[in-house]
């Protein structure tokens, strides 16, 4: 009788043919789970950077939010150091931890911008502080994680805001509130 929990089947030669059959044995020409996994990790799940009609869309919305809500939002520019392998990890972390309402917007493997709706500066500040502070306990590293980040508030009565307007502020270009995020 067969014993359970082998991993070549019952009988000699009859697990070879079954990984073959699978696509799991060498020689397999056909598509095989394992080489489709390699594949998937390889991509990646997250892309590098997003469609730029969201950023407008992001920019609206904080601006609409202040005109006809009279809500405060926040944007904030995140720049990593060049080359930094886990700034799209925490990217990804931080996308997972906001709220609904909240957006962001992945401009290239080293720059993002995040929309906190209805959130003053400060709020601002303290969550992405705390958000950095979780990523970092349960994904340690020897370095410590440092981002640079530009906060813009757009309030109440500040009129119609555009892409223009903003993305200056957001990365350094024009004087906006400067914090590091670690």
């Amino acid at each position: 009788t067969p014993e359970r929990g082998r991993l070549d089947g019952p009988g000699p030669g009859l697990g070879r043919e079954r990984a073959r059959m699978r696509g799991l044995a060498p020689g397999h020409s056909g598509n095989s789970p394992l080489r489709t996994i390699r594949r998937t990790m390889s991509a990646g799940t997250a892309p590098v950077s997003d469609d730029p009609r969201k950023l407008r869309t992001l920019v609206e919305r904080a601006s609409t939010l202040a005109l006809q809500h009279e809500v405060p939002s926040v944007l904030v520019g995140l720049i990593a150091p060049r080359g930094d392998r886990r700034f799209p990890d925490f990217v990804d972390y931080v996308e997972s931890a906001l709220r609904v309402e909240d957006g962001v917007f992945r401009m290239t493997r080293e720059r993002a911008v995040l929309h906190l709706a209805d959130v003053a500066r400060d709020t601002a500040v303290e969550t992405l502080s705390r958000v950095l502070a979780r990523f970092q306990d349960e994904f340690p590293s020897a370095a410590e994680t440092t981002y640079e980040s530009y906060f813009v508030e757009i309030v109440p009565g500040a009129g119609e805001q555009t892409v223009k307007d903003v993305l200056p502020q957001l990365f350094g270009a024009e004087p906006a509130t400067e914090d590091a995020v670690h």
